[in-house]
């Protein structure tokens, strides 16, 4: 991000040339990281709202970009946090068997 684009000129053209392949209605679904002890994929999240918000300057309501946040972590965290609070006890053992150099290994289920 050395040289910036104060026009958002290809994130632009990237949106449109969903619009033409995909119809008006585009919804942004951003998984960027929010909270990081090192800020890396964080420092993005602000250039890539204020591009989303300078895009949606130039189309109408109908049809500008409609724009989620979803911190999967966050989510996550939640989701475990309910299940636990259900169940009232977490339990794993990992075995011999399931261990691969090392690193536990996830049984597959299908």
């Amino acid at each position: 991000m050395s040289k910036r684009d104060q026009h958002y000129g290809v994130t632009r053209l990237h949106f449109e040339n969903l619009v033409e392949r995909y119809g008006k209605l585009v919804v942004v679904l951003n998984l960027i990281k929010t909270n990081e002890n090192k800020p890396r994929e964080s420092i993005l999240l602000t250039e890539f709202a204020n591009a989303i918000e300078l895009i949606n300057k130039d189309l109408s309501e109908k049809n500008c970009l409609k724009f989620l946040h979803l911190d999967l972590h966050k989510t996550f965290s939640e989701a475990a946090t309910f299940a636990l609070t259900l169940i009232g006890f977490f339990y794993c053992q990992v075995t011999p068997d399931l261990q691969s150099e090392g690193f536990p290994k996830c049984p597959c289920f299908e």
